[in-house]
């Protein structure tokens, strides 16, 4: 699979993709972007209305030409909070990060640290064997990798770029 055919997967910009779930998925990530930079004072009032805040894991997607490597980060989650699943041609990360808080009233002046659910859809192009996934979660960062069926990897192939030559 190249580079730009998974990209256009990831951004859902392939033809025949629905344009308005493309355009929310983008106002989402604008607004999670906002939200990390919001003083803690505004930040609460972006709170829903159980305290709990949406989140999006920063991630990074790399590929080869016979698997795909995600790499989450989840700093504060514990591994029991995390869930991984294939649904549809489409990889799922999801789960909850706590923080301890004591059930006294107190006024907060600042709230920085963040608690909520979180969740990150990633198309990947192709129907994805599940025995062939694997995650690993270390110091809370997530690494899934997941094999590309044979079909997709005999589709991937290199081509030459050649200098044109000057015509006179």
């Amino acid at each position: 699979m190249s580079k730009n055919s998974l990209m256009s997967n990831f951004l859902g910009r392939e033809p025949g993709t629905d344009m308005f779930r493309s355009l929310q998925d983008e106002i989402d990530r604008v607004f999670n972007r906002f939200q990390d930079f919001t003083p803690g004072s505004t930040r609460q009032a972006l709170l829903s209305g159980n305290g709990m805040m949406t989140l999006q894991p920063k991630i990074d997607i790399s590929e080869t030409e016979s698997e795909i490597q995600v790499e989450a980060e989840l700093p504060g989650v514990e591994l029991a909070d995390v869930e991984v699943s294939v649904v549809n041609e489409m990889l799922v990360i999801e789960g909850r990060k706590s923080t301890e808080s004591e059930k006294k009233e107190k006024n907060y002046h600042l709230v920085e640290r963040s608690q909520g659910q979180f969740m990150r859809r990633i198309p990947l192009g192709f129907d994805v064997d599940t025995d062939k996934v694997e995650a690993k979660f270390n110091n809370g960062v997530l690494s899934v990798t997941i094999q590309k069926p044979e079909e997709q990897v005999k589709k991937t192939r290199k081509i030459e770029v050649k200098k044109e030559s000057a015509s006179a």
